[in-house]
């Protein structure tokens, strides 16, 4: 019994000092990986969540986000960062993964470049 006691804490501790013992990676910002271009990265986000039937395209009465120059004016006018960024509003089927919304700041940040 003694001996199995003994043998447990010396792996407990043995797997302690080498899990403790580990470097922490760094977290890359995705801002730093991506080209922030519409066309690459905020585009597919756009049509699979905002441009799709029912919501921003054709001639829906807030805009038709399937056109960059319409979700540009948007940024440019502050509701697409407010909606979507501030108070997660839009899209109405939920909220964005983390990734998506990084993104979208990231691309909102650079000016909302057409690239």
């Amino acid at each position: 019994m003694m001996r199995s006691t003994l043998f447990i804490f010396l792996f407990a501790g043995l797997f302690v000092s080498c899990t403790s013992d580990r470097e922490e990676v760094p977290q890359i910002e995705v801002c730093d990986t991506l080209s922030s271009g519409y066309n690459a990265n905020v585009k597919p986000i756009i049509q699979s969540n905002c441009a799709v039937s029912g919501c921003h395209q054709g001639s829906f009465q807030y805009g038709d986000f399937t056109k960059y120059s319409v979700v540009k004016s948007k940024v440019d006018q502050g509701t697409f960062r407010q909606k979507v960024l501030i108070t997660k509003e839009m899209p109405p089927s939920g909220t964005l993964n983390d990734i998506d919304l990084q993104i979208l700041t990231c691309w909102v940040n650079k000016g909302a470049p057409n690239n």
